[in-house]
């Protein structure tokens, strides 16, 4: 603008327009991630505009003027510009892809990349003192293609006063009205009183903390600020527009402390983005609290209804059983820092939701965990969740938050479902051998009952080693243990079985025996049978099918699928078992598949712990249908088939629903009503049979329990006679035929007559015959018939 005849108006500062003839250059637009093309620019740029009172024979000066980003300064165009002149400073290169209209290209010959990461850009003068500032964070670009505009010149540009180019927008200069100008606006003097609050200086670990400010200060005083602990200088960084990271040595000499421990604590000077000819010191005293202790997750909320007025948020609770008061502030959530220091009292308990977090890592409603580390490194507690932790299917996904105890291996139940007391002990439930393709080693998998970090302290033992096995958790599966020790490969593979404990706070809750499956014999198939069925589920429970090792070697079950398709395509085999997953199943050890654990445990009390969440689970029918299950590293071969269907009845007091049924035979459809109603993942109890086997009436004193018959013969294949003779008229009331049975197992009375009529109370003598091989026997015994009348 040489040879225009103006008064120059040269700024040393910044100030308010329209304060009286001032004037001075801002920056007003910064386009850093100029992709996707959204019409704006299709290059980085950085604009400034010439603001101040109207007059016509003043200019102001750009001599001397620098745009400083990523620590390299640029010269701007020398000249003297008219009021509401918007300068574009880019890369001369990229001059195809702008259009000035209004604006002043100032194009530069080198060009330092704005970085997406975030940054700040600086507006220096020509002495080199810093007029504007205007920052910028990675998650302020929108996705790309949008320049950051400045919303309001008489305000700072920090990101509160910042807005995103829309279409239609001049990308250099549009400013707009701010929607909560209060916030800009906010007086120096009540941001002093508030920040000056303990909850607003989080530790961050030893010497480190954040100072949440609780207001927008302007971005120039903000990189001149100093910040000083004990009266020492300590180092300052800005996290963002009002929030200060201060750092310090605490074993410098000469700092300086209150009686009682407290360190004063000082930043400055500050102005306002508002108002800010006004400046002055932060100051307050910050209190150190420990932040190592015994605290517990003992609250869990991954599913909120966001209409629910009392939790609308995920959240946690922590509990604090250390005896004093724990720090949160330094406490990383898998990432996520709090933005208010929160200090548990001892025995007491806070809940925390996403809202409290900076980063906050979300809680998947299908389950997860989350590791709280100390800024060292090590976990200052842990948590693990799952919608199988609620106590009936109905508690899942209702917004409904998760409990336990805080005491050291407690499980989760939901809020107002079962008590706490009521839940099943530490179990070892199950274990898996698999090869480290990392270590290039066996290694030997545990599954349990419960999270690891839910337990406390454990340690594992192997049967004749004196010292403690090594073990780590296993990445993504917050249930399983992995087990290393001197002397594990050879071990593993041995003929005999060994035992694994667990100890938990010094005393053994679990055992297991181990032995891992041997290379297969080719073209022998796995024995593999389903001899428990629920297909028809209370409301507080869930359907189950369980699978039983019938054969005499360790089978291992990765791979497992199933279909309830009587002529399945490929695509109809789900996947009960993961093929990447190893669980082991010994010669007798039954596992019982289904939706969740503890909702297929739902009304039966002699439930076992080899309960599974099957990989993907195809609901079994009410009316009738058919199970297929098989083991594709053996082979695409069927395993095990059956049916059921409307036909089946139990006794007059027997329901439909919530009454599973047992195998009784080798026939597909040889089922019988479960004794006790159920009992999913618990192995069955076998007679000791003698040398031409045993067969035996079992009946306890509950008045809804059947009469189960149990044998063991010396080998399948037989056949057992039963005769029902009524006492004391002699009359035949029933008879059945069992043949081909299995050498172990066992049958339920449905309480019927051999023509399906129901029998009154009373008792009669069961004569039981069975022949095997070239073995007979014969026992006969009392049983008490519950009937009805």
């Amino acid at each position: 603008m040489t040879g225009l005849v103006k008064t120059a108006c040269i700024c040393s500062a910044i100030t308010l327009y329209p304060f009286g003839g001032f004037c001075q250059w801002v920056l007003t637009a910064i386009h850093p991630d100029p992709t996707p093309p959204l019409g704006a620019p299709e290059s980085e740029f950085i604009a400034m505009t010439a603001i101040g009172a109207e007059a016509a024979d003043t200019c102001v000066t750009s001599d001397g003027w620098s745009l400083d980003w990523n620590g390299v300064p640029r010269l701007c165009a020398e000249g003297c510009w008219p009021i509401g002149t918007t300068l574009v400073a880019y890369r001369a290169t990229d001059s195809a892809d702008f259009t000035f209209e209004n604006a002043v290209p100032m194009p530069l010959v080198t060009w330092p990349a704005l970085v997406n990461g975030g940054g700040a850009v600086l507006l220096r003068n020509a002495s080199g003192q810093i007029i504007d500032a205007m920052p910028y964070a990675s998650e302020s670009l929108g996705g790309g293609g949008r320049p950051v505009m400045r919303s309001d010149t008489r305000h700072c540009g920090a990101a509160a006063n910042q807005h995103l180019w829309e279409p239609g927008m001049n990308p250099y200069h549009h400013p707009q009205p701010h929607l909560n100008p209060g916030a800009l606006e906010q007086a120096l003097s009540a941001a002093l009183e508030e920040a000056s609050t303990a909850e607003r200086l989080v530790s961050r670990g030893t010497g480190r903390l954040d100072w949440y400010l609780g207001m927008v200060p302007d971005p120039v005083a903000m990189w001149a600020a100093e910040a000083r602990v004990g009266g020492l200088p300590a180092m300052l960084e800005w996290r963002a527009d009002s929030v200060a990271h201060i750092q310090w040595d605490e074993r410098l000499e000469g700092m300086t402390s209150l009686p009682n421990q407290g360190l004063p604590i000082s930043v400055g000077p500050i102005s306002g983005c508002f108002d800010t000819g006004q400046t002055d010191h932060f100051r307050t005293v910050y209190w150190p609290v420990r932040s190592v202790g015994e605290v517990s997750v003992v609250g869990a909320l991954a599913d909120p209804v966001s209409t629910d007025p009392r939790m609308p948020h995920e959240s946690i609770a922590v509990l604090n059983r250390s005896g004093y008061p724990i720090g949160l502030g330094s406490w990383s959530f898998d990432g996520a820092l709090l933005r208010r220091q929160t200090v548990l009292l001892n025995d007491s308990v806070v809940w925390l939701n996403s809202r409290d977090f900076e980063e906050w890592p979300g809680m998947a409603n299908d389950g997860g965990q989350m590791t709280m580390t100390l800024p060292h490194g090590s976990t200052a507690a842990g948590l693990a969740w799952s919608p199988c932790d609620h106590d009936a299917p109905g508690f899942s996904g209702s917004g409904v938050p998760l409990f336990r105890s805080g005491s050291p291996g407690s499980a989760w139940y939901s809020a107002g479902g079962h008590a706490a007391e009521a839940q099943e002990p530490i179990a070892i439930k199950g274990f898996g051998c698999r090869q480290d393709p990392w270590a290039g080693q066996d290694r030997l998998e545990l599954y349990l009952n419960r999270y690891l970090s839910q337990l406390g302290k454990v340690e594992w033992h192997i049967d004749g080693h004196a010292v403690p096995a090594f073990w780590n958790a296993v990445p993504g599966r917050p249930d399983v243990v992995s087990l290393w020790w001197e002397g594990m490969d050879a071990e593993l593979y041995a003929d005999g079985a060994f035992t694994v404990s667990m100890e938990h706070e010094g005393v053994e809750e679990s055992h297991i025996e181990v032995q891992c499956p041997q290379a297969w014999v080719a073209g022998v198939a796995p024995c593999l049978r389903v001899v428990e069925l629920l297909w028809n589920a209370s409301a507080d429970g869930d359907e189950f099918a369980e699978v039983e090792n019938c054969g005499t070697l360790p089978i291992d079950l990765s791979g497992l699928q199933a279909t309830t398709e009587a002529v399945p395509l490929p695509s109809d085999w789900v996947t009960w078992v993961a093929a990447e997953a190893s669980l082991v199943l010994a010669p007798g050890q039954v596992a019982a598949f289904g939706r969740c654990p503890k909702w297929m445990a739902s009304g039966f009390p002699d439930s076992g712990p080899a309960r599974w969440s099957a990989d993907r689970w195809a609901p079994l029918s009410d009316a009738g249908g058919t199970l297929m299950i098989r083991l594709p590293p053996f082979g695409p071969e069927v395993l095990d088939d059956v049916k059921w269907g409307p036909e089946l009845e139990g006794p007059w007091w027997w329901t439909e629903d919530g009454w599973a049924w047992e195998r009784s035979g080798m026939g597909a459809e040889d089922w019988s009503p479960a004794h006790g109603r159920g009992s999913p993942g618990a192995p069955f109890s076998p007679l000791q049979g003698e040398e031409c086997g045993k067969v035996e009436v079992h009946q306890s004193a509950a008045s809804e329990d059947l009469p189960t018959m149990k044998w063991a013969l010396p080998m399948a294949g037989g056949t057992i006679g039963l005769d029902m003779v009524d006492w004391p008229s002699g009359a035949l009331i029933g008879r059945a035929v069992f043949e081909d049975v299995l050498s172990v197992g066992q049958w339920s009375w449905t309480g019927r007559a051999e023509n399906g009529r129901v029998l009154p109370p009373g008792d009669s003598i069961w004569d039981l015959k069975w022949w095997v091989g070239h073995c007979r026997g014969r026992s006969r015994f009392v049983v008490r018939v519950p009937g009805h009348g």
